[in-house]
């Protein structure tokens, strides 16, 4: 199992750059495999404070200043990138894109994809 895990995140970090759709399955055995991903929650505070995935940090694509907060995260890491349903989400990884972030993953399914499969959370 650790094999093909490995497996598909070789062959996902060369679709990544382009900021490549998974859904929340596929987000979620990435990250138990690989400890180093960066996880951004993009919506909104309140819905970050109402449960959210495990080591996410919380910044809000809506916000006027999400640019800037952007502007200081690591671009040689890789995010998986989250909101409720993958519309944020997608916004935020063209974004992100455009500032030379080059390993980034869209949950398609968002929070509400991760929920109904089960995957744990924290509030």
């Amino acid at each position: 199992l650790f094999i093909l895990m490995l497996s598909i995140l070789g062959f996902m970090g060369c679709t990544a750059q382009n900021g490549s759709s998974i859904d929340s399955k596929e987000a979620y055995g990435l990250i138990k495999v690989d400890s180093n991903i960066a996880i951004l929650d993009v919506r909104t505070a309140k819905e970050f404070a109402d449960g959210h995935v495990a080591g996410a940090v919380n910044i809000d694509v809506n916000q006027t200043d999400f640019a800037q907060k952007i502007d200081q995260l690591d671009r040689s890491k890789t995010y998986i990138v989250y909101c409720r349903s993958g519309r944020r989400s997608s916004k935020a990884v063209g974004i992100m894109a455009t500032k030379g972030f080059k390993n980034l993953y869209n949950v398609s399914d968002g929070f509400v994809g991760w929920n109904k499969n089960g995957l744990p959370f924290v509030k």
